[in-house]
């Protein structure tokens, strides 16, 4: 078989899988692969493959982890090998890890969560429902937005105020493949309305809280009825050989397309749409996050993996005017985070730390909105298990995360100069 005949046979499996008319990817085989470009010629042929049907999942400007079928792992070795590129195998067998994860198959009842395993969308969904109905006199969901497929992408508002105290806004699961984002959401959501902590319970004298733990819904649920790592939205986007789906982190009006911080190729995972919040799940965000704008201090952004504390921007290296102000409080929350299981996280912006990524949440809300604290966390972990994270690790993530943020919030009680003093 000829390379050009397995790429076109790869594609058409991926196509296939994007329109849902296959039963769900089992993986079998793949491996993912880590490859270290030195120079911008090697990158070039590290991110080639993506068009010929390996995924470039995740990385920084050290390495590049790629997604790779049985059928291309030969050819792609051999161009490994030719372009002079380092590579590990980082995960030897991919279906293996996926048949760890642990999907809840029981009811949710009273609104209790465990987090020893992933939920369903309906399941998230109920859990928000259910407590804005034990604790109705602070807490109540509420629809952002729907999606492209008709979903409601439904957050939770938690405030003793009616509304009227600084907004702290945070969401989770903007890539859809990202199910620790969420799982940890849904902790922050339970310790603000069950824990017995004083210090947390405080925040709710201070601060009305605005959670959005699937920010992308039509693909979280794609990611658990067919294909485990799909990342973009599932929008129709006018891709001329029908791939499908928006990055909803490039989607975002803030030097959208420039200095090659996302992709203009519908069939990408980092493609940015067709224009600015072209896809409803980024304008919905953007409309909701505009209406509170006057109260917002605080943005707050879930991804995963590699431990990072990223704040803007992703655009250039040019420093933010509170940098140093940024770099100390991501500091003091990694040490905090570090505390409990000695994980450890790196505090930087996102184009020095990762890499160029322009059109992101975060970016926009710093620029068009002026919060006073704009943060995109990368949760665990640096690479064994990646958007792969085992159901185990779940709690431990959950319980680290909410060390460093109390951190971020005592800091951001302090106040967040407009430049550093």
């Amino acid at each position: 078989m000829t390379m050009k005949l397995l790429t076109v046979l790869v594609f058409l499996v991926v196509c296939f899988a994007y329109y849902g008319f296959c039963e769900k990817l089992s993986y079998s085989g793949y491996k993912i692969i880590r490859t270290y470009p030195e120079n911008e010629e090697q990158w070039e042929a590290v991110r080639s493959w993506e068009e010929r049907g390996v995924d470039l999942f995740s990385g920084n400007r050290e390495y590049a982890n790629l997604l790779v079928p049985p059928q291309l792992l030969g050819k792609l070795n051999e161009s490994m090998i030719e372009n002079g590129i380092r590579t590990s195998v980082e995960v030897e067998d991919v279906k293996r890890i996926i048949d760890m994860e642990k999907v809840n198959e029981d009811k949710i009842v009273e609104g209790r969560l465990e987090w020893d395993r992933y939920y369903t969308l309906a399941d998230v969904h109920q859990f928000l429902e259910d407590q804005a109905a034990i604790h109705n006199t602070i807490a109540s969901t509420f629809v952002v937005g729907m999606t492209y497929e008709g979903r409601n992408m439904t957050a939770i508002r938690i405030s003793k105020s009616g509304e009227t105290r600084p907004a702290i806004w945070i969401d989770a699961n903007i890539h859809a493949r990202e199910w620790i984002t969420g799982a940890v959401c849904t902790y922050i959501i339970d310790q603000l309305l069950n824990s017995n902590e004083t210090e947390i319970q405080s925040w709710l004298d201070d601060y009305d809280f605005y959670i959005l733990p699937i920010t992308n819904p039509d693909g979280y649920e794609f990611t658990h009825t067919t294909d485990r790592f799909w990342r973009k939205s599932r929008s129709h986007n006018g891709s001329p050989v029908n791939c499908m789906g928006t990055d909803l982190n490039r989607n975002f009006d803030f030097h959208w397309m420039e200095n090659g911080g996302a992709s203009s190729n519908p069939c990408s995972n980092t493609f940015a749409g067709t224009a600015p919040f072209s896809d409803s799940e980024a304008a919905s965000v953007r409309d909701f996050l505009t209406s509170i704008s006057s109260r917002l201090v605080f943005y707050l952004s879930l991804h995963s993996a590699g431990q990072y504390i990223l704040f803007p921007t992703g655009f250039d290296a040019t420093p933010i005017p509170q940098y140093n102000t940024y770099m100390s409080i991501g500091n003091l929350a990694a040490e905090a985070h570090g505390v409990r299981h000695g994980t450890n996280f790196t505090a930087g912006s996102v184009y020095n730390l990762m890499y160029t990524a322009t059109g992101s949440s975060m970016d926009w809300t710093w620029s068009a909105l002026g919060a006073n604290l704009t943060l995109t966390y990368e949760l665990r972990d640096k690479g064994e298990f990646g958007h792969l994270l085992p159901p185990d690790q779940i709690y431990p993530s959950a319980t680290e995360f909410m060390d460093g943020l109390k951190v971020i919030i005592a800091e951001l009680s302090n106040g967040i100069p407009d430049v550093d003093p």
